[in-house]
């Protein structure tokens, strides 16, 4: 095995892809049968249907096809066909997909339909006089769409259901009405005209008491009644939204056994025909089926039966249908097209397909054949040479892989295995007319995902999902070898080129290498073997994200008639061998990059960075610009200069492993390296190589858009052909083993099939494949049932055509035995076998045992009996047969242990009861803050309920708590706010005050007062506003009014947009649900609280009544009253619920009690007692008993269970009656002895007379104690009704609230997005403000310097005025000396060298012209005196510094100009985007408010609310009316009533502003002819004395003190002197420059004299090398001993020497370096010694001598 070469990395280079040419679609096979509905004729001959990628026109005469791709290249929603069949359009699927509408035969597109939806289409139809059209989009919108599509408008949108929808269509009798079913529903639609526009009003039909059901099929009847069919095979005959009744065969039987897809029914029959999934076509006679419905106002179903019906086949499962004059053309999803000849229906299969998913494909070595497998359990058989179906078996079971046997195995190629989802592998034979089954075995238990076959062609890999690899023996009737068990589910394999090893990859990310296996193992117990295997991980290499390619331009629609469009596209016509969707990477993008760049002026948000092709454009947005602003968009872009692309920003990336990703595909290279290229999970695109023994990965290249799913060589094994998730084949010519990353050296070629099946937003997509033929022909499968055959055009070798000679082999030998379904597999049966086995062996010992047992247990009874015949002098005692003792001990103690466990037993279950209660009180009661408890009344029947409250959640006091935290952070960040803005203005009023003027003298003082004046003026000047000037607040109030003046906004108007105080979102409506929850909790706690202390309250009541009615008894025992009725209280379980937990042991013995008695009574029964039994008796008394015994210890039980206050009222009556008592006994034994006296008589009537009152009182009491409570328990009860029906109406806007938050929690994620969008323009907006107010002040402190700079400059003219004096013969002079242009040298900075100042000055660009001016000497006129020539010298030096600093100071000045337009610039260009995204924001605020309005909520009113009159009544439809609150009205009044005062209060406003205005005319005129007075008089007295006009600030400039002249004359002859040192310094410089350059010259000379010397060394060492070894030894230390001092003494060449330098060098020495050495070879950079050679190194450096 030879090593892993060294890791290559991609390089930035691309491979190189292949001309789109190079393939073309040659046939389509497939055909997407699931999909409803996917037939149709554009033609009488030419049926249309879509099949993965593309829209395919069959002509069912020739069976010959054309294909026309679709645009977008990401799929096919829907195709609806124009009435006219003119036209036809097609929905796409994709990101904001566009519907595009074809006119027909040409197929080129002439419309162009955006923003009908968000990922896909579901249905489409066209209105029945072809004007409209309307669509049905996919998850997650759901919107129903109608369109103008002669315009390309949209009319009217509402969103159709929150599920699926199968079909839509126009109404055929009543214009504007629509109707759509779906998943579980059916909804009819009328398009409305209300005050505030056209709407979309969508009934969903009321199932009532039928099951709910999916719909697919329906029909429209005349008389406005609907037809539908379920999905359990009934008829629905629907009136408006309701359900009339239900249409069953006679003995409630289905209409059909399934879904009813098909509906049909033609105005003028009399028959209905319906078509369901059970392949039955039924005819109903029309006028039986009206009756039916008209009698379904009585009964709910009603019978018919059929005319006639047609069954097409058993396997068909019909899914669309068309009806022709001499045929009809059935489309089944079991697999097949089939043609019904009318009127003799007869059937004729003319298109057969699979059913479903096709999972695999393989194709033969030698021949045109292909096979494919599918979910549908087929495999067939294809000749795509003939482009026809051979044959094709079923099988039981799904099929999940497949591949064919090559010559190793079976030298005529005519054996495939395939893999099944039940775990079997069966070997099928190609025959003449079938397959042959050649071998059938079951390797595993669940489905099988891999088949590999050795290099060798000697065993054959299976893997499957249940963890395990089994091995079969191919060339000895694939005998079982033996299988591995893993950690988890083996998903791909592939064996190593020398057959070692096998490579896993498994579901668990795992990457395994299992060694192969031995030949002959020991099976003889089990199968499994324990094979050596490792795990393979690497470290991925750190990539760095490429940037997304620029979009491309979309294709411009074709012109129509009408002159819309542009030019037909290339590649828009459909041709017979048009590729399906070969625009997926370049044209298959261009819509979403047109609708990314259709935005305001054609720029993006901003939001990305911009790249060569111009600025990205976020996806999905800007989309709604359209048409002539995207070209308009265009030409700008066209006109703005492209920016240079930003630097690349290197991302630190964290180290990834390949065990942390799940591997999808693998594939070892072709080598004896044993590489191998893995696609992993979580790298998309991406394809890598690696080594079992390498850490790293060797390398990787991007390979496609999609993760890589499928990954095989060709026939040739010159190309590697892949598929990804997401629909794409790659070819790709095979690269080098260890050189993948080298991308520049492949070619490859790509297409895309893909039709992406959207669920929840998970693709669920694969593409198989097979190159047949060596390469000339590329067959690709996919799971939505598509099959395409390209022809390839590949570079490739000599072709190998098929061999044509080779027959095919007769079907005369039979099947083998096949492996029936729910058998063992190979190893589960072995080791079932093993088992039985086993058992067997049990048996047969424990038979012998129990023999065994059963004779000495015969033996031992007839021991036994012989025994007793005994005499008992011979009778042996019993005891002596027991054998062992404690035998006897060990069963009582097992009896005892089972005793214990019983009681344990019983225990466990007592706790397991208590448990259980307590988990039902956790679960039921503990929850509830208040439990349902009822309160009844003393007399009267009247009852009160509580409200059953639950406790408030955790959640909920959590939510509450944050918000009082919030509230208190946002006080204090505002308090924060204004504390921090006055402490910021006074920092920087501090800081203004803490500016010094600098002043120096008077004028300077003067001059500076007289230029703030200047400049407070021009500042006052510049707040003047324009006459034409408005307030852009008035501007903005008026344009307000005008759009809102007499215009009530209702939030039912397509146009309303609500206010940003309004504007609600998810969190915003959780809140409103939390607190509407909270107020709903209070109130009821609120009547809760009362209702508990009325209950209270009854207590108190019921004691003092009971204390009174003992008082009472004792009245009536002194009266000697008996039996008096008392009212007693009654008590009620449900008063008093949370008593249910008080338990006694009487409670308990009752229940024990009744329980006994309940067995007795069945035992009595059982026995015959009761009717006839004499035993009846006695138990009855005994019962009897026990009855009184019970009732006896019952008021026992309540005597001593009484309450304490009982006994305390108790007590102290007691005492009142036992004075009474003993008064009445003494009275009574005093009237024993003697007769009472006429006083006693008369005390004692009045005792009696006390007696009777305190009676009588205690019932008065006790009688208004009742009422009293009665009355506050109605007045309670009333009370509850109130607040119950109040309760209601809040829980059922609760409803409605949560509605809305599932509404807006979809929505949340848009509007969260645009919210982050426009916050983070406004930040930027923000800083760039900032920005360009600093940028403002540092261009006014540029100006004021510039300023000050030309009055320095004006003041030095001044000065050389003065100077000159007045008829100064030498002023022309020495002015031309004054004004003379230098180029003056730049002043040395510290510890220059003089090198870099030459250099700079060279850099500068300074030409000859510059430097003349300087070499014409000055000198001083003559006659004129040398102290003025020196101070013109010095002025002019001063003049220079000037204008050096103002020209320095102008360019710094127009620099900031320039930056400060490009930050308004930008400025404006965010300022548009934030208009934008404002805009985007209504568009969604108005989304958001009609997806709110399809919410129906509920209002109560009562009549005298309803002002809604027609004809002096209330109309019966109250749709037309409109609900206002009562605040509503009163704000409206209100603000009526305030705009009139407020209009009024501006018209005194603005007349009293005319008067003013008036008043400060008059006044400006007066000021201005005051002014202009006063300018003149000063002309005057100016012209008068001095005879011009004298400009006051140049008078100021020139009064100049003496002393300030003299200075300078000493400056002037001070920089003479430093002038003329200065000459002579540069003559000394010179002179040393020319010796500089000589020696360079003469160092020169020797270097490449040195440079031919080592050469002929270098050639010496060796000729020495191979002649001499000992001298080559020598050479090699005295090289090595070189090298070392060479890297001890290296002088690193300077990074920074510039280019001037070199050729300043090569300038010098021109002739010192010849262009070749002696030998004639070019000379070599050598690095030298410095020790020997003492040269410049430097000057060595520039010349490029030392490397």
């Amino acid at each position: 095995m030879e090593s892993p070469a060294a890791p290559v990395a991609p390089v930035e280079q691309k491979a190189e892809r292949l001309p789109q040419d190079a393939g073309k679609l040659v046939f389509s096979f497939g055909f997407e049968g699931t999909r409803r509905n996917n037939i149709c004729y554009i033609e009488p001959s030419i049926l249309m249907h879509t099949c993965g990628n593309t829209i395919h026109f069959l002509d069912v005469r020739t069976m010959t096809a054309t294909y026309l791709p679709s645009v977008g290249g990401l799929g096919i929603g829907a195709v609806a066909i124009h009435p006219t069949k003119k036209y036809f359009a097609v929905c796409e699927k994709g990101i904001n997909p566009n519907i595009y509408i074809y006119d027909y035969p040409s197929l080129v597109y002439t419309k162009v339909l955006k923003d009908g939806t968000e990922r896909l289409f579901s249905a489409a139809a066209f209105k029945h006089d072809g004007n409209q059209l309307a669509t049905v989009g996919g998850y997650p919108d759901y919107w129903l769409t109608v369109w103008d599509w002669h315009n390309e408008t949209i009319i009217l949108r509402a969103k159709a259901f929150s599920q699926e929808v199968f079909n839509v269509s126009f109404s055929k009798y009543f214009s504007g009405q629509l109707l759509t079913s779906g998943v579980g529903h059916i909804r009819f639609w009328n398009m409305a005209s209300t005050f505030t526009g056209m709407k979309l009003e969508g009934f969903i039909g009321k199932f009532g008491q039928v099951p709910l059901s999916d719909i697919a099929g329906y029909v429209e009847l005349s008389n406005g009644k609907v037809l539908s069919g379920t999905e359990g095979g009934g008829i629905i005959v629907w009136e408006g939204e309701l359900v009339k009744c239900q249409l069953k065969r006679k003995g409630g039987l289905s209409c059909h056994d399934g879904m009813v897809e098909i509906t049909i029914h033609e105005t003028g029959v009399n028959e209905l025909i319906t078509c369901g999934s059970d392949g039955y076509i039924r005819f109903w006679d029309f006028g039986t089926w009206l009756d039916a419905a008209d009698d379904g106002d009585e009964k709910l179903i009603c019978e018919v039966n059929p005319l006639r019906e047609l069954f097409v086949d058993p396997e068909c499962k019909i899914k669309g249908i068309l009806f022709e004059q001499d045929h009809w053309m059935i489309q089944d999803e079991g697999g097949a097209l089939w043609r019904v000849h009318v009127p003799s229906f007869e059937l004729e299969q003319i298109l057969e397909f699979h059913a479903g998913a096709i999972v695999s494909i393989a194709s033969s070595p030698n021949s045109y054949y292909i096979a494919t497998a599918g979910t549908d359990g087929t495999v067939r058989l294809y000749n795509f040479k003939q482009q026809k179906q051979i044959y094709k078996r079923r099988f039981s079971a799904p099929c999940t892989t497949m591949i064919w046997m090559p010559r190793t195995v079976d030298p005529k190629c005519k054996t495939i295995a395939v893999g099944f989802k039940d775990g079997v592998v069966r070997m099928l034979q190609q025959c003449s007319t079938r397959w042959r089954l050649l071998h059938a075995m079951k390797p595993h238990n669940m489905e099988v995902t891999g088949l590999k076959l050795s290099p060798d062609g000697e065993l054959l890999a299976t893997v499957s999902t249940d963890a395990t690899i089994f091995f079969f023996h191919c060339l000895e009737n694939y005998r079982p070898i033996g299988f591995c068990k893993f950690a988890a589910g083996v998903g791909c394999l592939d064996w190593s080129p020398n057959g070692d090893y096998v490579l896993l990859a498994c579901k668990n990310c795992e990457i395994l290498e299992v060694a192969r296996p031995p030949l002959h193992p020991d099976t003889k117990v089990t199968y499994e073997l324990a094979l050596p295997s490792r795990a393979i991980s690497f470290l991925l290499p750190k990539i760095k994200k490429p940037k997304p390619p620029p979009p491309p331009q979309q294709p411009k629609p074709a012109k129509t008639s009408e002159g819309e469009g542009g030019e037909n596209p290339e590649g828009a016509a459909a041709t017979e061998g048009t590729p399906p969707a070969e625009r997926a990477s370049g044209e298959g993008q261009a819509v979403e990059g047109k609708e990314g760049e259709a935005g305001e002026g054609g720029e993006g948000e901003g939001e990305g960075e911009e790249g060569p092709e111009g600025p990205e454009v976020a996806e999905g947005e800007g989309a709604e610009g359209g048409g002539r602003e995207a070209e308009e968009g265009k030409n700008k872009k066209k006109k703005k200069k492209k920016a240079p692309p930003p630097p690349a920003v290197e991302e630190v990336l964290p180290d990834e492993f390949s065990s942390s990703f799940q591997a999808r595909a693998l594939l070892y290279t072709k080598s004896s390296m044993n590489t191998f290229y893995v696609s992993l999970e979580g790298k998309t695109g991406l394809l890598y190589e690696s080594h079992a023994d390498s850490k790293d990965a060797l390398g990787y290249a991007p390979w496609s858009q999609g993760t890589l799913t499928t990954l095989e060589y060709t026939h040739s094994m010159e190309y590697v052909v892949s598929g990804t998730a997401d629909g794409v084949v790659r070819i790709n010519t095979t690269p080098h083993a260890g050189q993948l990353g080298l991308v520049q050296q492949q070619k490859y070629w790509e297409v895309s099939m893909r039709n992406i099946q959207v669920s929840r937003l998970t693709f669920l997509y694969r593409v198989m494949f097979t190159i047949a033929t060596r390469n000339l022909y590329l067959a690709s499968v996919a799971h939505d049932g598509s099959f395409f055959l390209y022809e390839m055009s590949l570079e490739t070798g000599a072709p190998r055509h098929p061999d044509t000679k080779t027959k095919d082999l007769e079907d005369t030998l039979p099947d083998a035995s096949d492996v029936p379904p729910g058998v063992y597999s190979i190893e589960d049966d072995k080791q079932k076998t093993e088992q039985e086995n086993k058992l067997r062996t049990a048996l047969q010992k424990k038979k012998l045992v129990t023999d065994r047992l059963d004779r000495i247990r015969r033996e031992l009874e007839e021991l036994i009996k012989v025994n007793k015949e005994k005499t008992p002098t011979e009778m042996i005692p019993f005891e002596t047969f027991e054998i062992d003792s404690s035998l006897r001990g060990i069963l009582e103690n097992e009896i005892k242990e089972k005793v214990r466990s019983a009681r344990e037993e019983l225990q466990w279950e007592s706790e397991r009861s208590e448990i259980a209660l307590s988990k039902l009180r956790a679960f039921l009661l503990d929850p509830l803050e208040v439990e349902h408890i009822v309160l009844h009344a003393f007399r009267t029947d009247g009852h009160v309920c509580s409200f059953r409250t639950e406790k408030l959640s955790p959640e909920m006091k959590m939510i509450e708590e944050a918000k009082a935290i919030t509230d208190d952070k946002s006080k204090t960040q505002e308090k924060d706010g204004e504390d921090g803005k006055e402490g910021g203005e006074s920092v920087v009023s501090e800081l203004e005050e803490g500016e010094d003027d600098d002043i120096i003298t008077k004028q300077d003082l003067r001059r500076l007062k007289l230029k703030k004046k200047e400049d407070e003026y021009e500042d006052y000047l510049k707040t003047k506003p324009d006459d034409a000037y408005a307030n852009p607040e008035d501007l903005e109030a008026i344009k307000h009014a005008e759009n809102t003046k007499g215009d009530f906004k209702l939030k039912t108007d397509l146009t309303y947009v609500p206010p940003v105080e309004q504007r609600t979102n998810a969190v915003k409506k959780r809140n409103e649900m939390v607190f509407l929850y909270e107020a709903i909790h209070d109130r009821k706690m609120s009547f809760n609280s009362e209702f508990l202390s009325l209950r209270e309250k009854k207590k108190q009541i019921r004691f003092q009544i009971t204390q009174r009615n003992s008082r009472i008894s004792e009245i009536n025992n002194l009266l000697r009253i008996k039996e008096e009725p008392l009212y007693t209280p009654l008590t009620f379980k449900d008063e008093a619920p949370e008593e249910r937990n008080n338990i006694t042991k009487k409670d308990l013995d009752d229940y024990i009690e009744r329980k006994r008695k309940a067995e007795m009574k069945v035992e009595e029964k059982d026995k015959g007692g009761g009717f006839g039994g004499f035993g009846g008796g006695p138990v009855k008394k005994v019962e009897r008993k026990a009855e009184k015994a019970e009732k006896g210890a019952e008021k026992a039980e309540e005597k001593k269970a009484a309450d304490p206050q009982r006994k305390m009222s108790r007590k102290m009556s007691e005492r009142v009656s036992r004075k009474t008592i003993r008064e009445g006994e003494i009275a009574s034994t005093t009237s024993a002895l003697r007769a009472p006296s006429i006083l006693e008589q008369a005390e004692q009537e009045a005792f009696i007379v006390k007696l009777k009152y305190e009676k009588a009182l205690n019932k008065e009491r006790i009688d208004l104690l009742i009422s009293t409570f009665d009355s506050d328990l109605e007045d309670l009860r009333n009370r509850r009704f109130t607040l119950d029906v109040k309760i209601k109406g809040a829980e059922l806007k609760m409803l409605i609230l949560y509605q809305e938050l599932r509404l807006l929690q979809t929505l949340q994620p848009k509007e969260q997005a645009l919210q982050n969008r426009h916050t983070a323009k406004l930040l930027e907006a923000e800083d760039l403000l900032s920005k360009i107010s600093d940028q403002e002040k540092a261009v006014e402190l540029k100006k004021q310097e510039v300023a000050g700079l030309q009055d320095k400059k004006q003041q030095l003219l001044v000065e050389f005025e003065q100077m000159m004096g007045e008829n100064n013969p030498f002023r022309d002079t020495l002015q031309k000396i004054y004004t003379k242009k230098i180029k003056r040298p730049k002043p040395k900075e510290p510890g220059e060298e003089s090198d870099s100042e030459e250099e700079s000055d060279l850099e500068e660009g300074g030409s000859d012209e510059d430097f003349e001016e300087e070499e014409t000497p000055e000198v001083c006129p003559s006659g004129c005196e040398e102290s003025l020539y020196a101070s013109v010298l010095a002025l002019r030096e001063r003049r220079l510094d000037v204008d050096e600093a103002l020209v320095e100071n102008v360019k710094l000045l127009d620099s900031m100009q320039r930056e400060k337009e490009t930050k308004l610039k930008k400025k404006k260009g965010i300022d548009v985007a934030l208009e934008t995204i404002k805009r985007e924001l209504g568009e969604f605020q108005k989304q958001k408010q009609t997806a709110l309005n399809q919410i129906d909520v509920a209002v109560t009113l009562y009549m005298h609310q309803v002002e809604y009159i027609e004809n002096a009544a209330i109309p019966k439809d109250l749709s037309g009316g409109l609900v206002f609150t009562n605040a509503s009205l009163k704000q409206l009044r209100a603000t009526i009533e305030r705009h009139v005062a407020e209009k009024a209060a501006l018209r005194r406003l603005q007349k009293d502003l005319r008067k003013e205005y008036a008043a400060l005319v008059r006044e400006r005129k007066a000021e201005e002819e005051n002014t202009t007075d006063t300018e003149q008089r000063v002309i005057d007295v100016q012209m008068l004395r001095f005879g011009q006009v004298i400009d006051l600030s140049v008078v100021e400039l020139i009064r100049v003190r003496r002393d300030t002249l003299e200075l300078k004359d000493r400056v002037k002859q001070q920089e003479a002197e430093y002038s003329a040192e200065l000459g002579e310094l540069s003559r000394n410089l010179d002179d040393a420059t020319d010796e500089l350059a000589r020696a360079m010259r003469e160092n020169s000379a020797s270097l490449y004299t040195i440079a031919d010397l080592q050469e002929k060394r270098n050639a010496i060492e060796a000729a020495s090398h191979r002649l001499f070894p000992l001298a080559a030894k020598f050479f090699s230390r005295l090289s090595l001993a070189e090298h070392e001092n060479q890297s001890e003494s290296h002088i690193p060449r300077p990074a920074d020497r510039k280019a001037s330098g070199r050729s300043r060098a090569r300038a010098i020495a021109p002739d010192c370096r010849p262009e070749r050495s002696s030998h004639g070879q070019p000379r070599s950079p050598i690095k030298l010694r410095p020790q020997q050679h003492r040269i410049n190194l430097p000057i060595a450096n520039e010349l490029g001598l030392i490397v």
